[in-house]
């Protein structure tokens, strides 16, 4: 009994420390996505860019056939 007494206790100390370690990890992970961020965000507005003009370019189309 006294050792299982211990063991609760031992068991609560040691998830602290643990906890404070796990805190440093998911910096490193945030650190890494954190480039992959920079990246999505020029794509997003690369891509609406590159519809952009295709939908200048259309309009542009109909409107010389419409004349013909």
């Amino acid at each position: 009994m006294n050792r299982s007494l211990p063991a609760p206790p031992s068991s609560t100390s040691l998830p602290a420390p643990p906890s404070r370690t796990s805190l440093p990890s998911p910096p490193a992970i945030t650190s890494s996505p954190s480039p992959p961020i920079m990246l999505l965000i020029p794509l997003p507005p690369v891509s609406e860019s590159a519809p952009s003009p295709p939908v200048i370019v259309t309009p542009r189309i109909p409107g010389p056939s419409a004349r013909i």
